[in-house]
């Protein structure tokens, strides 16, 4: 609505207001991301049928129950009756994170001003992170992304009185461990807003808080108890063949990799001195993004609980990257959750440039944060091959998508 109301005042009709203005083009940024992120899905699902993006969402109990399933197994009953367990799929990845987007763009809606987050609109590990990343975006952690998206949303206008909404995510959560494990890493920042939320008045009875979390723990231990085998991957496979068929290369051909293969293969990556170095870059150059948001930060550093909290979300985040390979998708997470715990806050922040021509030198300086290094889900910091030339090749590989999306969609068929 904001955008439609940005476009009449933008006529002539009546006259421009800077708010109106901030609003339109906010919501004109999201919308220009949801299109992004639906051309991409839409070329994952025809003609690429990508075998991790669609693949991880299209593992479902057709061989009995499994880890990272739910998805899947939706899809597939939906698809089995009217479309295709793809298409099923696709859609379901664009809702959630479209969820998100538009949570997002609620939560900062809601602030005072869009200055101190104006880095964040070109950071290469929030918002552009999968569309840079063509190959690590649009994976499960969407889930988690916009569940606490919408918790940050809800308890941002009533603190005081947001325990249903807290009760209800982590209700909500073992959705999330059936779909994924590895989500477990995120549950914490649950553990986050409420505090925050107990300090503003909220109320969270123990009985209550404690069953939901014991709740999710149980669900996590059956979820790792039934970790999958080569009978389950080719029931699969048999399942989606007849209307969706897709490669058992990807996500789906790796459910009977045991731990102790997967430790032996991707623990040796913290003894690679160059890799650690670049994830170790992450931290200052995404670190730059929350500068002017350093009084918000304050606040969270000088509380105990904080500590607790991340202390075992960092922990179960390592112990991931152990047993796994795309540790960039895990630390994007991260850095998008406390993007979002910032946003929970909508006093304004002490936060001005002065004298003002600074403002001009702060708006060149986000297209050089956004050219000077690229986040990859697998590789971590990369400064080589970023720049300019990058991201015209990553505008140029979507416009061609969207040009094969146009030609196959009026044939559109199960």
């Amino acid at each position: 609505m904001a955008s439609f109301r940005f476009a009449f005042l933008w006529s002539g009709r009546a006259p421009l207001d800077w708010p109106t203005v901030r609003s339109g083009l906010l919501a004109g940024y999201f919308l220009f991301m949801a299109g992004l992120a639906v051309i991409r899905l839409a070329y994952a699902y025809r003609p690429e049928r990508h075998v991790w993006i669609l693949g991880d969402w299209l593992i479902n109990y057709q061989g009995g129950f499994v880890r990272r399933g739910l998805p899947g197994q939706v899809a597939y009953w939906l698809g089995t009756r009217w479309f295709d367990p793809g298409l099923v799929a696709a859609g379901m990845i664009a809702l959630v994170y479209v969820l998100f987007l538009g949570f997002s763009y609620l939560n900062l809606r809601a602030q005072p001003s869009l200055w101190p987050y104006y880095l964040f609109f070109w950071a290469p590990f929030l918002f552009w992170f999968p569309v840079l990343d063509i190959h690590g975006g649009y994976r499960k952690e969407i889930l988690f992304l916009a569940l606490l998206a919408g918790l940050v949303w809800r308890v941002g206008r009533a603190p005081a009185r947001s325990g249903p909404a807290i009760f209800a995510a982590l209700g909500l959560y073992p959705i999330l461990l059936l779909s994924h494990e590895a989500l477990l890493a995120y549950l914490p920042y649950v553990g986050l807003v409420a505090e925050w939320a107990r300090a503003r008045g909220a109320r969270l009875p123990g009985r209550v808080w404690y069953g939901l979390w014991a709740a999710n723990v149980v669900v996590w231990l059956g979820v790792i108890m039934h970790p999958g085998t080569a009978h389950h991957e080719q029931a699969i496979l048999a399942s989606l063949a007849p209307r969706y068929p897709i490669s058992a290369q990807g996500a789906i051909g790796w459910l009977d990799r045991t731990l102790a293969f997967q430790f032996r293969n991707y623990a040796p990556r913290y003894l690679d001195a160059r890799l650690m170095a670049h994830f170790g870059a992450f931290f200052p150059a995404a670190g730059l993004a929350f500068v002017p948001l350093a009084p918000r930060l304050r606040w969270w550093w000088r509380r105990l609980q904080t500590w607790a909290w991340g202390a075992a979300s960092g922990i179960m985040t390592l112990a991931l990257m152990a047993v796994a390979k795309d540790w960039g998708r895990f630390w994007y997470v991260h850095a998008a959750a406390w993007f979002l715990l910032c946003l929970l806050d909508r006093t304004p922040l002490p936060w001005r440039l002065e004298p003002r021509a600074l403002y001009g030198l702060y708006l060149a300086l986000g297209p050089l944060y956004a050219h000077a290094w690229w986040w990859h889900h697998v590789r971590g910091v990369i400064v080589t091959g970023a720049g300019w030339p990058f991201w015209e090749q990553r505008v140029a590989t979507y416009l061609s998508w969207a040009r094969q999306v146009r030609e196959w969609l009026p044939h559109l068929t199960p």
